[in-house]
């Protein structure tokens, strides 16, 4: 499902998860929002039926050096801030992926 952002995104190599995390947090950071795990994720159930399993994004995204912190509260790196604004951008929260799913449709339908 490629995007405005998809060659920074996909030149980091970062999964569905890994983006809905960091553009949570990126949405969190902007409404000066909790930052915790259990903020996040609640963050987290705006992606509807498209959320992904966070589980190891957490860990991956520390291991990758663009998040740093605990379950008390998350914040980006230097170099986790740019890819969070840019999978923020494109993917804040279920819209994109039913954007994804219903032009195609809706061109590809005999109603059109």
């Amino acid at each position: 499902m490629p995007g405005p952002d998809s060659d920074v995104l996909g030149a980091n190599r970062l999964n569905e998860a890994e983006i809905q995390l960091l553009a949570s947090l990126q949405g969190a950071e902007l409404e000066a929002a909790p930052a915790g795990k259990a903020a996040l994720e609640k963050r987290g159930e705006r992606y509807l039926s498209f959320l992904e399993d966070w589980s190891g994004a957490w860990s991956s995204l520390t291991g990758k050096g663009l998040i740093e912190g605990d379950e008390a509260g998350y914040r980006f790196t230097d170099t986790g801030r740019p890819l969070a604004k840019a999978c923020h951008a494109e993917r804040p929260d279920s819209y994109w992926y039913y954007y994804q799913k219903f032009y195609p449709a809706a061109f590809a339908s005999a109603a059109h």
